[in-house]
């Protein structure tokens, strides 16, 4: 029982490190709206655990319920699991690959981050779930486990839905400037004013305007409350859609190799 605890409040521990984050980093409406997005994909999860993808029956009875439909109980944890695993991605790659937002390579390093996560997932976080701690099970052929993990799962599911996920981020953040809805301002420094200190130039990376090369004043003006609205609805819808591209991936690929068993109803 003090397993099973001590890993619900790890994924609480990180679900919530990566809300601080986007809270004490500038409040960007967007990653606040895929990181509860992908919060939000834990009734994906129950769909996804169907004997077409994961085959996952059902979790360990000891972890905290969240909802139970059709007799298949969703923990609390998996809700903090899918927010910080497919919200991470995005703010990793804000932090770290702003110099890359603009480059025409950029997706090398959405599909680095995509098999990253994906190689984390396989060798850490499932196999300590499954192998170490017998929390649930996947119902695959052995051929097609290794310690109790389908390869499938972290080496196709994962890189796609991440690796969509950060396309889809990228392309909408284009989108809100062409349509002028987060629109960065250039203002030169006022000639009175001689210190380079007194304004943030070339900036690579603007929380409400990606990539795009500015010189920010200080007293900069906040994105309206429309604009932070639509920002947030629009970073909401990410998460769902490229989970839906990582199933569409692996229900193909189940069907090509027959990985799964096939267990009485």
């Amino acid at each position: 029982m003090l397993a099973v605890r001590l890993w619900e409040l790890g994924f609480l521990a990180v679900w919530t490190g990566g809300l601080w984050w986007i809270l004490t980093n500038g409040r960007n409406s967007m990653l606040l709206g895929i990181y509860a997005g992908a919060s939000a994909t834990v009734f994906w999860d129950w769909i996804s655990g169907s004997g077409w993808l994961f085959n996952i029956p059902t979790y360990d009875h000891r972890f905290v319920h969240l909802f139970t439909i059709g007799g298949r109980m969703e923990p609390v944890w998996v809700l903090f699991a899918q927010g910080a695993f497919f919200g991470l991605p995005a703010i990793l790659a804000l932090r770290f690959g702003a110099n890359w937002l603009n480059h025409r390579l950029s997706w090398l390093l959405y599909l680095g981050l995509g098999v990253g996560f994906g190689v984390a997932d396989f060798a850490l976080v499932e196999r300590i779930s499954i192998d170490w701690l017998h929390l649930y099970h996947y119902y695959y052929k052995p051929s097609h486990l290794n310690g109790g993990v389908p390869y499938e799962v972290a080496l196709i599911y994962v890189p796609v839905c991440i690796v969509v996920l950060l396309l889809l981020m990228e392309r909408v953040v284009r989108l809100l400037e062409l349509a002028d809805l987060q629109r960065p301002t250039e203002c030169p420094a006022p000639p009175s004013i001689g210190r380079s200190s007194d304004v943030v130039s070339d900036a690579n990376l603007s929380l409400e305007g990606l990539r795009v090369r500015t010189i920010v004043p200080v007293d900069e003006p906040k994105p309206s409350a429309r604009d932070r609205r639509i920002g947030f609805w629009l970073g909401a819808a990410i998460p769902p859609v490229a989970l839906y591209a990582g199933a569409i991936a692996l229900a193909f690929f189940n069907e090509i190799t027959d990985p799964l068993l096939r267990l009485p109803r």
